[in-house]
């Protein structure tokens, strides 16, 4: 007797398995291997069956042609996505599908790009690259743009929401010896500062088209990436 159960479990595997007919003709899309087939288009542009996805193809085709990248700066993208095994290259294109569509706001996609702008022109490896854009995604973007606006490889910052936000990120920390007991009675300053890895986010991300805080940048992201306040 055909169940309904049986019914349900059909459903779910055809739903898999178009899922990942999808995933892998964009990643032969973002890897430059096909020309967009009509049943994405269709999928994605006339008749998109909700927001998400039609936001997520707004923010996939910043990288494709006709995008933010020129042509001869898409042919770096792919050849620094190449790798000597083929299901890993074809994996870092799942990988960065991933990242795209975690990119919540228009202002996150921004610098998503501006760090793809520093990867192709070799400012960062692979592996910073993916870094770079995680952190993006795991952080509010209000806590990005303090970031952004409050660099300073001095800090001296004062505690606060987005302190407290960029400190659960690693992008920020105490000043001042971390090893005294709290029982010692020493006048440590109640002020914080950047990471390591808040410079790399802002220099190859945030602020990569800001030539007065980092002239040593030649080709800086085309979206400026100035906050909206």
């Amino acid at each position: 007797m055909y169940k309904e159960k049986d019914y349900m479990d059909e459903m779910t595997n055809a739903l898999v398995e178009s899922a990942q007919d999808l995933i892998e003709e964009l990643v032969s899309l973002l890897l430059n291997e096909a020309a967009m087939p009509v049943k994405i288009a269709t999928t994605f542009v006339k008749t998109a069956v909700s927001f998400k996805e039609a936001f997520f193809w707004k923010k996939f085709s910043r990288l494709l042609e006709g995008g933010d990248l020129s042509e001869e700066e898409r042919a770096k993208f792919y050849g620094k996505l190449e790798d000597e095994n083929e299901e890993k290259k074809r994996e870092n294109a799942r990988r960065i599908i991933q990242i795209i569509d975690s990119a919540e706001t228009e202002k996150k996609m921004d610098f998503i790009v501006n760090a793809t702008f520093s990867f192709v022109y070799s400012y960062i490896d692979k592996t910073t690259y993916f870094r770079i854009c995680n952190v993006i995604n795991d952080t509010l973007q209000e806590d990005l743009e303090f970031l952004q606006r409050n660099y300073t490889e001095e800090g001296g910052l004062r505690y606060g929401d987005e302190v407290q936000g960029l400190i659960r990120q690693g992008l920020m920390e105490k000043m001042g010896p971390q090893w005294h007991k709290i029982s010692e009675e020493i006048d440590f300053p109640d002020s914080y500062k950047f990471t390591a890895l808040a410079k790399y986010v802002d220099k190859y991300a945030l602020s990569n088209s800001d030539f007065e805080r980092y002239p040593e940048l030649f080709h800086g992201g085309n979206t400026i990436g100035n906050p909206n306040f």
